[in-house]
């Protein structure tokens, strides 16, 4: 089964680390689906806007069904907002209406709208290595922290 490849692949290497991390494009392609089938748990970056969210409703769905039909072990972790920027009306409304939504799933760190992570990919480099005192660093920093530690609330 061509949605099983990922977990063939990784099986013989999950001893060996805490965490794996599989970053995924934003469509739900056959990628997608090789990495929901050997996951446990989802993140969802999502930009402030409407159409994101259609598009998180879309994931959700497909979360369940790989759930229901591949992989039982799969669970939404959280969804949390990136390239944010609060000043703006559409984005505070937007992150408004997620928190009703997404109750217990938004994380409460956002990536803020930031030069530095869009200037990291060209140089070749992460975040942490171009501009370490970046807002974007930081943001990523303390989402890390928020995620790990939802995991350990999960173990």
């Amino acid at each position: 089964m061509r949605s099983l490849i990922s977990k063939k692949v990784l099986q013989p290497i999950i001893p060996s680390y805490d965490f794996i991390i599989l970053d995924c494009p934003p469509a739900l392609g056959l990628i997608t689906v090789n990495a929901f089938a050997c996951a446990h748990y989802v993140l969802i970056p999502v930009e402030a806007q409407l159409f994101a969210m259609e598009g998180l409703d879309s994931i959700r769905e497909t979360i369940q069904k790989i759930r229901e039909f591949i992989n039982p072990h799969l669970d939404l972790l959280g969804v949390f907002l990136v390239r944010h920027n609060k000043r703006t009306i559409l984005n505070k409304e937007v992150a408004q209406l997620m928190e009703k939504e997404y109750a217990g799933q938004l994380l409460k760190t956002t990536i803020r709208e930031n030069i530095a992570l869009k200037e990291s990919p060209h140089e070749g480099k992460d975040i942490f290595a171009y501009a370490p005192k970046s807002n974007g660093a930081k943001d990523y920093e303390l989402l890390t922290h928020e995620i790990i530690n939802r995991l350990w609330g999960k173990k």
